[in-house]
């Protein structure tokens, strides 16, 4: 707030006013269990354990591919809400960069995230021979549990790595 004939700043009372506003609201916020205040529990639960991104892994010399090891990392209220895997997309993006840093190429694949882990190889075959950034995110599927409450994983991702795609 600002009166007339004083200085620039915020007045003293709606200094005052204003803590008093965001203080209980924090507490409150603090307080409340994930479900009561919103119907979307959101956690970190996909866990990447490893990545390894190469040239000349698909079909084609001038491929470009990730092998990536994840696993749903067991968070106590996804398991009591009976939720053990997790629908998701993964995506592999091979951006141009001695070119057109506009030249982009992506391969996706469904996978399910489960609590033992996989690795899955993702490929990119037949594309242009040139300096690429290569990057990887894993978009989990939103899973409704036994207690209705929708859970909801955030993304993971990974990169940009260095490659050199070879002429064929």
């Amino acid at each position: 707030m600002h009166e007339q004939g004083r200085g620039a700043g915020p007045a003293r009372r709606g200094v005052i006013i204003g803590a008093a506003w965001a203080a209980p609201a924090i507490v409150i916020a603090a307080s409340a269990p994930a479900a009561a205040t919103s119907n979307v529990v959101n956690s970190d639960v996909t866990v990447i354990s490893s990545v390894s991104i190469g040239v000349g892994w698909g079909a084609t010399p001038n491929s470009v591919g990730a092998e990536i090891s994840y696993y749903l990392a067991y968070d106590a209220d996804w398991t009591a809400a009976g939720i053990t895997e997790i629908p998701a997309t993964l995506t592999i993006t091979a951006v141009r960069t001695d070119v057109d840093p506009n030249e982009t190429y992506t391969s996706t694949q469904p996978i399910t995230i489960i609590g033992s882990g996989q690795a899955v190889q993702i490929i990119i075959d037949d594309i242009p021979p040139g300096e690429y950034q290569v990057s990887y995110s894993i978009i989990a599927d939103a899973v409704v549990g036994s207690d209705g409450v929708t859970y909801q994983a955030n993304p993971a991702s990974g990169g940009p790595t260095s490659v050199t795609v070879p002429s064929p």
